[in-house]
């Protein structure tokens, strides 16, 4: 319990929103539950995944982050479930996917919202049997992961993303606070980084400039 509270206070933040938040997070981490978290850019959602998988039963276990938006659709099935030697030009050997490497951990699937549908498709697959089939097998492997997955935004009216893969992963939506909402936290924020990269404290006029800024 303490080492999972120890975690869990590497949020950085002990504004009114922040706290809840991190109660959430408290909650949340020790179920196996998928977990949806909502932010802006730079929200800290990929930190945020890895304190939930440290600070859950999972925590000795891979944490394997996936970045939706980069992987190839033509590649897709690959990249996520693995390939057998021979089963394509290069395939030069058995290699385990993403999905499979992060057996007895979390797997973290950013970027949710911009997956192109032929990944989309793949992933209710995966997330209906939580089992994988190499390309080029036809055996089939359970697998054993916590999925924890992040947006910026699902409220777009350009967005493709299918409902029903979001409704497999909110389990549990936990929403990040934009650092609009929170600007006591800033001194703090700006503590962290300025001493991470061997600087001075931040003078009080300093802070006061960050904190009027509007962060839109």
């Amino acid at each position: 319990m303490a080492k999972k509270r120890k975690v869990i206070e590497t949020i950085i933040g002990d504004s009114p929103p922040m706290i809840e938040m991190k109660k959430l997070i408290g909650r949340a981490a020790p179920t196996d539950l998928p977990i949806l978290l909502k932010g802006e850019t730079g929200s800290g959602k990929t930190h945020i995944a890895r304190v939930i998988h440290e600070a859950s039963g999972r925590g000795e276990g891979p944490f394997v982050s996936v970045n939706l938006a980069v992987i190839s659709p033509g590649l897709a099935s690959a990249e996520l479930f693995g390939f057998v030697k021979g089963s394509f030009t290069g395939a030069g050997r058995d290699k385990p996917g993403l999905i499979a490497t992060a057996d007895g951990g979390t797997l973290f699937l950013d970027e949710l919202e911009i997956a192109p549908p032929e990944i989309q498709a793949l992933l209710i697959r995966f997330l209906s049997e939580m089992s994988v089939v190499p390309v080029g097998s036809t055996a089939e492997r359970r697998v054993d992961v916590r999925v924890i997955a992040s947006a910026m935004t699902m409220e777009s009216r350009s967005s493709t993303l299918r409902r029903d893969l979001v409704d497999r992963l909110a389990g549990i939506v936990i929403e990040i606070p934009p650092l609009r909402t929170r600007k006591q936290d800033i001194p703090a924020l700006a503590a962290h980084f300025l001493a991470s990269r061997g600087h001075a404290k931040l003078s009080s006029p300093a802070a006061d400039v960050l904190q009027a800024h509007t962060y839109p």
